[in-house]
């Protein structure tokens, strides 16, 4: 059944891909978590997992099947590099020029990044599930990053993302309510949709929600606004329904900074209303938690003081492996394994038979694959963050600082979410969608560059620049 529904996937897209290679990766953006979902689970439900059934392992015994080998992100990321290289390749496109030293930093670092990472999956409890994670993660990721600086070139290519994105918030949004009113009767039970945890589906849908608000923002929706407001507002109820406190204070993070870089791009009036929203979800959060938890579950957790013991343990057990282990770490995905090696009897009281997640990006990074990695993932994201903020203020037209905002309020969204919980190393759609998103405004920025220092640009940036629009990086519509 399994192999039926592969082959069915990978027939179907190598279809789409003969005809426009960017049409599939709008198409897998917008329907990735219920196709995998078939996949994976041919036998059950595509369209929810109730957490009865679905599986909590790590995949910590030796190897893994072979159909692991075949995922719809791999296949239609990999589908789509290759059509800019067949590209290049037909047209007879001169190799390009090595980028400028400026533009050359995100790709440095993440190089330096990725290449720890294989490292530190090299000496893992399970060597090949770690390589496995690396592939979905971490080189999918720059996949995903090259794809949006080749592929997704002109502003109607931008948009149909954007729409593929938004697209994607409104049938998860759709298939949490059904979820909800479906498992009603369980008071403690917190909505997933298509993922394994409600933090991946907490995600997926607050960044939707950003695009959405971005699109509204340029105008885009003016014949339909209503409609559009009322797809923020279904947006905004599912992320509540997710109960995710961390999905929560991520988005709400990502409004601020995005407010605040844009404040001269936003509409005086927008902006009064979203510190207005800001400042209520703010007061809610520090005087009445329990609103934003209604979940039985937490509601016990809350009247109990014991909101943060899960949490607890876990982080005083990645802060003895960075310190037993500095520079190379436990081995990627080894850390729930060898977490009561690091934990008194009494400090593991909150975890499952002595095992945990570590419940941060950061500490994962740190605790699995040591102290330098963390501080070259740190890196990586900074120099993202100067790319995105820059764009976001100084782009030429309105609509494309909006564009940079919405995006940049994405980032933020990720990074903070990343203190209390593993985003990075979940192989979802998600990581991939923000990627992509970087990728687009890293080409922009580039020539952006290009255009505001053009004496500097001869020795620099020009390079890239005559690259971008010789279409040696792809920038062309396909």
């Amino acid at each position: 059944m399994r192999a039926a529904a592969i082959l069915v996937v990978f027939g179907l897209s190598l279809w789409v891909w003969t005809r426009r290679p960017v049409l599939l990766l709008f198409l897998w953006i917008a329907t990735a978590p219920i196709i995998e979902n078939i996949v994976a689970r041919p036998n059950i439900s595509p369209l929810f997992r109730h957490r009865d059934i679905v599986g909590f392992s790590y995949n910590n015994v030796p190897g893994f099947r072979i159909w692991e080998l075949f995922t719809v992100d791999r296949l239609v990321l990999l589908l789509c590099l290759a059509a800019v290289y067949f590209r290049h390749h037909r047209q007879h496109v001169a190799a390009p020029k090595l980028p400028s030293p400026r533009s050359l930093r995100f790709r440095t670092l993440y190089a330096a990044f990725a290449t720890l990472i294989f490292v530190s999956a090299l000496h893992a409890t399970n060597v090949l599930h770690a390589l496995n994670r690396t592939c979905d993660t971490v080189i999918l990721c720059y996949v995903a990053y090259l794809i949006g600086f080749m592929l997704v070139s002109d502003d109607r290519q931008q948009r149909s993302f954007q729409s593929a994105c938004i697209f994607q918030g409104l049938l998860l949004s759709m298939i949490g309510i059904i979820e909800h009113f479906k498992f009603a009767p369980d008071s403690t039970y917190r909505i997933s949709g298509p993922f394994p945890f409600w933090e991946d589906l907490g995600m997926a849908v607050a960044v939707a929600l950003l695009m959405l608000l971005g699109r509204i923002e340029e105008g885009g929706h003016k014949k339909h606004a209503s409609l559009a407001w009322c797809g923020v507002g279904l947006m905004a109820a599912v992320v509540y329904l997710t109960q995710t406190r961390t999905v929560m204070l991520s988005l709400f993070m990502g409004f601020s900074v995005s407010l605040v870089v844009g404040r001269k791009s936003i509409a005086p009036v927008i902006q009064r209303v979203f510190w207005a929203s800001l400042a209520v979800v703010a007061a809610v959060m520090i005087f009445a938690p329990q609103l934003l938890t209604a979940n039985d579950m937490y509601q016990r957790r809350l009247s109990n003081l014991d909101t943060f013991d899960w949490r607890e343990g876990p982080y005083i057990a990645a802060g003895r492996m960075m310190s037993a282990h500095p520079l190379l770490g436990v081995g990627l995905r080894s850390s729930r394994d060898e977490l009561s090696n690091y934990l008194r009897t009494s400090e593991a009281e909150h975890t499952v038979f002595g095992q945990s997640s570590l419940h941060s990006t950061y500490l994962v990074v740190g605790a699995e694959a040591g102290v330098p990695t963390l501080i070259v993932y740190v890196l990586v994201l900074a120099s993202m963050w100067r790319v995105l903020a820059d764009y976001a203020v100084q782009a030429p037209s309105r609509n494309d600082r909006v564009w940079g905002l919405a995006v940049f309020g994405v980032f933020i969204l990720l990074i903070t979410s990343g203190f209390l919980f593993d985003t990075f190393f979940e192989p979802t759609v998600c990581n991939k969608v923000v990627f992509v998103a970087f990728g687009i405004i890293h080409a922009r920025w580039i020539r952006l560059q290009g255009q505001a220092e053009p004496q500097a640009s001869q020795g620099e940036v020009s390079s890239d620049l005559a690259d971008l629009q010789e279409g040696r990086y792809g920038c062309s519509t396909l």
